[in-house]
């Protein structure tokens, strides 16, 4: 038997989440949760990540950026990970753009009466997987 570490084959670096939350006030707001596949034993690390949505365009733009170490050092393992809100969008079609350094992948939300669907879009960099989360509040 080798003590060799084997490392596991990873089809794409992050997971995207979306979901509903209704907040406090009852305002409903769509999250984005981005954590990575690839998971750290040391610390819960946080994900650089931005996001921001054109209500005109009905474009969602997801960025994502490097590792930092958390305030509070306190051990853990898992993937990094950072959840971000925006306004809950209206009924239709919303273009996604997720950027990483120079790569670039494209999708597509369909929300109908508050349900939230995901269509993926052909990407050569295909680095994330999108999918959408339960109803939270």
């Amino acid at each position: 038997m080798s003590d060799d570490r084997i490392e596991p084959s990873i089809d794409h670096e992050f997971v995207v989440t979306f979901m509903r939350q209704t907040s406090k006030e009852q305002v409903d707001e769509l999250l984005v949760h981005v954590i990575t596949k690839r998971e750290f034993t040391s610390f819960a690390y946080t994900l650089g990540l931005n996001v921001t949505f054109d209500t005109t365009r009905r474009v969602l733009l997801i960025e994502i950026g490097g590792l930092s170490i958390p305030s509070v050092m306190m051990p853990a393992a898992g993937g990094a990970a950072s959840v971000r809100g925006v306004p809950f969008p209206s009924d239709g079609v919303i273009d996604v753009e997720i950027l990483r350094k120079t790569s670039r992948q494209a999708g597509r939300l369909a929300i109908l009466n508050g349900a939230i669907s995901i269509e993926m879009v052909d990407s050569p960099d295909g680095f994330a997987r999108l999918q959408s989360g339960d109803r939270t509040s």
